[in-house]
């Protein structure tokens, strides 16, 4: 049987909103792995079903059952198409990839990990141990390659496979000269990999308050 012009659009309308709510994740999510066409296809048909399923279970609750699939696919069209309803599950998108990004923000996954692996003695931790060691970094002192040292707060520092890069809010140099911490009056310094020999953690974000 050909698809008519209707069906067309219902595909489009249930398959849309996971691929909403994902792109929103890894916008404001800042999510930087690359996923591969399978991979996104994947999770946008998943995150499809959840919205769709929410979506239509509402719709229920406010207008009666649907008992089939052409009850289903009457909700848009009949009596009429209504551009009301394909709002309201645009909207709906929006809020999934909302949370979705909060649950990427607020690391959810790490959280739930940490909770499991609470009563044992070891944690693994699915990145490198140079994203573990930054993560909650707040003060670090930075040994460069060329013997210089700089102690400053973490505002930023590269992930994934990208090269090893950190950006230090304020940074005090050390001056041998006088055997003490200098500030140059800089806002911040980048540090790019070559120049990195060695990282040592001051303090950490939760202790802030004592320093």
């Amino acid at each position: 049987m050909a698809f008519v012009p209707e069906d067309i659009t219902l595909w489009i309308l249930l398959v849309v909103p996971g691929l909403i709510a994902v792109q929103l994740a890894i916008w404001i999510g800042v999510i930087e792995s690359s996923l591969t066409d399978s991979m996104m296809l994947v999770v946008s048909l998943v995150s499809s079903i959840v919205i769709d399923a929410v979506f239509f279970g509402l719709y229920q609750v406010v207008s009666g059952p649907i008992e089939d699939v052409d009850t289903a696919e009457s909700v848009f069209f009949t009596p009429q198409f209504r551009p009301d309803l394909v709002l309201g599950l645009l909207a709906l998108s929006v809020v999934f990839g909302l949370l979705y990004s909060g649950a990427v923000i607020y690391d959810v996954t790490g959280r739930l990990r940490q909770l499991v692996w609470d009563r044992s003695t070891k944690y693994r931790y699915p990145g490198q141990p140079w994203e573990e060691v930054l993560k909650h970094a707040d003060i670090v002192r930075v040994d460069t390659g060329d013997d210089r040292i700089v102690v400053g707060r973490v505002s930023e520092y590269s992930r994934l496979d990208k090269p090893k890069e950190l950006v230090l809010r304020f940074p005090q140099w050390y001056d041998p000269s006088r055997g003490e911490l200098v500030d140059a009056g800089d806002d911040a310094v980048l540090l790019f990999e070559d120049e990195i020999r060695m990282i040592t953690v001051r303090s950490r974000i939760e202790d802030r308050e004592q320093f």
